[in-house]
């Protein structure tokens, strides 16, 4: 059976950085709303990947 404390321990660590991406990803996303032409460059990225 694999070790639960060693999985315990890599949830953990793993939950970490996913919050530290998931805030850092919001802190990004607050910026530009206060930059218009980085909305209009992200939109026009978006639908380059979607078409």
């Amino acid at each position: 059976p694999p070790p639960t404390q060693l999985i315990r321990v890599l949830c953990r660590h793993f939950g970490e950085i996913f919050h530290h991406i998931y805030c850092d990803t919001v802190r990004i996303i607050i910026l530009f709303l206060y930059d218009l032409d980085s909305i209009c460059f992200i939109i026009s990225i978006e639908h380059k990947l979607n078409s």
